[in-house]
């Protein structure tokens, strides 16, 4: 019995494919505009809101320099308007930087806590900048080899990266999430259940899981712990702090909180879980000696829900729902017994506001839903038809309304949404077509620079609520146009229509928690309705019922609730003054933008790779300016087999969909199926786009190599042209899916060689794919593949037109075309080769745990059953294989996705493998 373990170790696995940082579409025409510190980067027609984030920028940099030490010479910003979610990230590789998708954050959300927005997010994300800038000691000394990659304090777990950040939007700013109803509501409701500090925050969960709050933990823990150093040394610890993780081994956390803060870092959790539940303790015993609202749980799923609104008539209520198990959706249930009459399927995205229109008798959902192509990510306008069971996109002027974060319907047959891009908000009334698909603007008001609006109640006169920094400012909008009603200190959104007592019913944190209130601007009074211990975030009244999607620790779900008996409370609806804040004048240089700046090489990285008899040690030098239109590569090095061997690529997309590329290369082409080395040059030009609408993509190359001399041939030259189309089609994923269930996948690929061209033979190779996903009929999280791929080729010398098929490739972490697991890697040579591969795919067993903080979080291991047939030589042999795979996901080193498969399979016939073994690991960067 013959065994072959293979083992492929590279860094990076997937050196060519685009990269995960490549985010932005590929249209934006960028202008570039510069303060002392900062470099922007904007879209052409966007120069106030460009000013506005340069101005918040400096603030940042002046508000963090007395903590940090140490700050880089130069930021980069990208001011990005192509995603319907406030959100940004930050990274110091290839050069300092930080992105901002500028957009108003949800009103329900915990990022409704910051204050100004758009100043807090820039602020967090420096923060970010100035963390990671840092490298002391002998990582100085490996940034002065390798370059900006080097980054010892980016080796730290997300929590202390993205809990510093939530810490300064706070500590350095009148709101921040930390001062937010939504964080202490996560701790006080762990702290009641009894699950603060145990199953609710171990620290090998703080990086943020399946479980909840998912995405919330590493901000939510790490702020409290970032609260706790902060109250005993203040800035000068966090920035010792910094600077010794900066110059120490990696991982080695609670060395560093031992010399600066006395204790070893899981004794200092154990600390801050202790103080922060004493805390919750004395606020729930408070809290509860007041009276609370009664309430009925209608729903028992938790997680995320919200947006109630009761039907016209009443009879029936819809709410948007979110669990990692099921589709994201806005179910419809009878009001009276709460059973579900019907559900409409979302697409992801964070989105909220939904309402109820009624035209020719018939009854309509209005809601906004993420839309993604072509890398932009956009909030668009949906109708759902109660009568023909569908939903459409909402069209003015044959186009989608677009960048809708919230919509109100009126009775009157008015429907009011609020639309915000580049910094400019809108509230616009629109009217419906006949048949409800499309809408006219009929009036449109542009909301004061810097404020967002938070509700509509889409009355006769419709009433909106903005928020101001850390205010809300009520406006009626008359036929003459918006009038003030008044200013309230906090957060206020949600806003229904009246009541009979004239009172306006709302979400308001005047409490410190989210509870219902009812607000009368006239009388400048607010009484409480719906008091509860944890918080809610969204209600609807009716027939004099109140429901609530009320939070409990887990989640939000649906509720009936007792109107609580409060007496009203004065408030002050007097507009409050703004903030002074102490402004240098700033010299702008608004300039064109020009690539190159951002585009020289700042970093390389060495990579090993194990191959048969030898090693392949190399060096990878990534790059891209700060637009992501330009691309490149520069990868070399030497084989110790006795050659070298080098790459380099580049790419220049432009247009919606288009791609320029071009490649050279000399390696040692390794023949399996000979075992020789064929030394080449090559290299290729070519052009890609998408052609549009349902059709694939196309891409052009003009192809040249050269082969040199070898023991299967004289020198050879070729030199052609090829066409690629590509086309992925119907893919849906299921809750909690490990594969898809659905989707196409189709691949054609021609390349053609001709004297006339300057080759020495005339020779071409076809090859076709596709790759079909099934659902399982014994389990919805079980899934099929199938697979098939078939070439043909003519032409003479062997390494021009024969493929080789077989199993794993030994000098890449990736699968040959032709993939036949139970036979070497080139037992198949042949003009004509057609392959089918049989994958079913389940899961094993959900971990989602690692080991204290140690870098590695065991995600879940599935299996899969396999099974692989080729025919070579047109169809007159046939090879089969069977095997088993197991595939164990990771995150490792608290960033990098990383999966370990292991195959082993039995080959079929005299030259198949009795069991053949395979082992190999996939990260991505």
């Amino acid at each position: 019995m013959r065994r072959l373990f293979l083992f492929a170790l590279t860094l990076p696995s997937c050196l060519f494919a685009e990269p995960s940082y490549i985010t932005f579409p590929s249209d934006v025409d960028w202008v570039s505009s510069s303060t002392p510190h900062f470099e922007l980067i904007y879209r052409r027609g966007e120069d106030a809101l460009a000013d506005r984030t340069l101005r918040a920028a400096e603030k940042a940099y002046a508000l963090l320099a007395p903590v940090f030490q140490e700050m880089p010479e130069k930021t980069w910003v990208v001011l990005a308007d192509f995603q319907d979610a406030l959100n940004g990230y930050a990274i110091d590789f290839p050069f300092p930087h930080f992105v901002i998708f500028a957009s108003p954050p949800e009103a329900s959300g915990a990022l409704s806590a910051l204050d100004n927005w758009l100043d807090s997010v820039v602020l967090h994300e420096l923060t970010h900048v100035v963390h990671l800038y840092p490298a002391h000691s002998f990582w100085w000394a490996l940034k002065s080899v390798f370059g900006s990659w080097v980054l010892p304090n980016g080796l730290m777990p997300s929590h202390l990266h993205e809990g510093l950040a939530t810490f300064m939007e706070t500590e350095l700013t009148r709101g921040g999430r930390g001062k937010g109803a939504a964080f202490s509501m996560l701790r006080r409701m762990a702290v009641k259940e009894g699950t603060w500090g145990t199953s609710f925050g171990p620290i090998d969960l703080m990086e943020g899981s399946r479980r909840w709050p998912q995405g919330q933990s590493p901000y939510f823990f790490g702020y409290h712990l970032y609260s706790e150093l902060w109250k005993r040394k203040g800035a000068a610890g966090v920035r010792d702090f910094v600077q010794a993780t900066s110059r120490r081994l990696p991982y080695l956390i609670g060395g560093v909180t031992e010399e600066i803060y006395g204790q070893d870092y899981v004794s200092l959790w154990k600390t801050v879980f202790e103080k922060t539940e004493s805390e919750s303790r004395k606020e729930i015993r408070e809290i509860e000696s007041m009276p609370l609202s009664k309430l009925s749980y209608l729903t028992q799923t938790y997680y995320h829900k919200g947006d109630l609104r009761f039907s016209p008539d009443g009879t029936q209520i819809a709410f948007r729902s979110r669990h990692p198990d099921q589709s994201p959706k806005i179910e419809i249930r009878k009001t009276s017994s709460f059973e579900i009459l019907s559900e409409i399927e979302l697409e992801p995205g964070n989105q909220e506001s939904l309402c109820w229109s009624r035209a020719h008798n018939e009854s309509h959902l209005v809601f906004a839903e993420s839309q993604s192509t072509n890398g932009y990510w956009l909030s668009a306008l949906q109708t759902y038809s109660f009568t023909s069971k569908t939903k459409q996109a909402v069209l003015s002027q044959n186009k989608s309304v677009e960048n809708v974060h919230l919509v109100a319907c009126a009775p009157s047959g008015a429907l009011y949404t609020y639309q915000e891009k580049s910094g400019r908000g809108f509230v616009r009334e629109w009217k419906w077509n006949a048949d409800h698909t499309a809408v006219d603007q009929q009036r449109e008001w542009a909301i004061p620079e810097g404020t967002w609006v938070t509700s509509i109640s889409a009355t006769d006169n419709p009433v909106f609520t903005l928020r101001k920094s850390v205010s809300t400012v009520f406006y009626r909008w008359l036929p003459e146009g918006p009038r003030m009603l008044g200013e309230i200190a906090g957060h206020f959104y949600g806003l229904q229509e009246p009541l009979p007592s004239g009172e306006w019913p709302l979400v308001a944190s005047l409490s410190g928690r989210d509870e219902v209130w009812a607000v009368h601007l006239e009388k400048k009074h607010a009484r409480k309705v719906v008091s509860v211990l944890g918080g809610v975030n969204g209600f609807a009244y009716g027939g004099g019922e109140w429901l609530v999607s009320s939070y409990r620790h887990g989640g939000y779900d649906i509720a009936r609730a007792e109107s609580a008996a409060f007496k009203p409370t004065a408030i002050s609806t007097e507009p409050i003054a703004e903030r002074s804040l102490a402004e240098t004048a700033m010299p702008f240089q608004k300039s064109e933008y020009h690539a190159w700046e951002t585009l020289r090489p700042r970093a390389w990285i060495p990579s090993l790779l194990v191959v048969p008899d030898g090693l392949q040690i190399s060096a990878w030098v990534p790059g891209f300016d700060i637009s992501q239109k330009h691309l490149y590569n520069l990868f070399g090095g030497y084989d110790t087999r006795g050659s070298p061997f080098i790459f380099a690529d580049y790419a220049y997309r432009f247009g919606l969909t288009q791609q320029f590329t071009v490649q050279a290369n000399y390696s040692p082409s390794y023949l399996i199926s000979s075992r020789t080395f064929l030394r080449q040059w090559g290299g290729s030009v070519g052009y890609g786009t998408s052609l549009g609408g349902n059709w694939p993509r196309l891409s052009f190359n003009l192809l040249f190599r050269r082969v040199e001399a070898s023991s299967l041939g004289p020198e050879n030259q070729s030199l052609g042209f090829s066409v690629d189309l590509t086309k992925q089609f119907g893919f849906k994923l299921g809750p909690r899916a490990i594969t898809p269930r659905w989707g196409t996948s189709l691949s054609l690929h021609l390349a053609e060689y001709l004297r006339v061209m300057g080759s020495t033979d005339d020779y071409y190779s076809l090859t076709v794919g596709i790759d079909q996903y099934l659902p399982s009929p014994i389990h919805q999280r079980h899934g099929i593949k199938l697979a098939a791929r078939f070439g043909f080729s003519e032409g003479t010398p062997l390494y021009n037109s024969f493929f080789q098929g077989g199993g794993e490739l030994q000098f890449s972490a990736g699968r040959g075309f032709f993939l036949n697991r139970g036979f070497l890697p080139g037992s198949f040579l042949s003009q004509r080769m057609f392959t089918t591969n049989f994958d079913y795919v389940f899961p094993l067993i959900e971990i989602e745990r690692g080991i204290s903080y140690a870098p590695f979080f065991l995600k879940r291991i599935d299996g899969a059953l396999v099974a692989d047939l080729t025919t070579a030589g047109s169809f007159k042999y046939y090879f089969a294989s069977a095997g088993a795979e197991l595939k164990s996901y990771w995150k490792t080193f608290f960033y990098f996705p990383t999966t370990v498969r292991i195959g082993g399979y039995h080959g079929f016939g005299q030259f198949g493998e009795s069991f053949y073994a395979t082992m190999a690991l996939e990260a991505s960067i």
